[in-house]
């Protein structure tokens, strides 16, 4: 049991990432950027040693593809259906 007050933790109004809006409808409240609010993380993730294996493909040169637009979406492969 609680012994001290409980304190309401408040909901957040904007994405901490994006600074967008939530979307509310879902079980699970999400940014409404969808995957392109956290897309150099997605890009990073997608390119490390144990999914694609992309040699040179670090934050500096994933930030400056996003950056450009030469990148815009995420990637649709993941490590756990990725086979080589």
């Amino acid at each position: 049991m609680r012994t001290l007050p409980v304190v309401e933790t408040p909901f957040p109004q904007l994405c901490s990432h994006s600074g967008s809006a939530i979307n509310k409808t879902k079980e699970r409240w999400r940014c409404v950027k969808g995957t392109a609010c956290r897309l150099p993380a997605l890009i990073a993730y997608a390119a490390q040693r144990d999914c694609l294996d992309i040699n040179g493909l670090g934050k500096t040169y994933v930030d400056a593809l996003v950056a450009s637009g030469t990148v815009t979406t995420s990637p649709t492969c993941t490590c756990s259906t990725w086979r080589r």
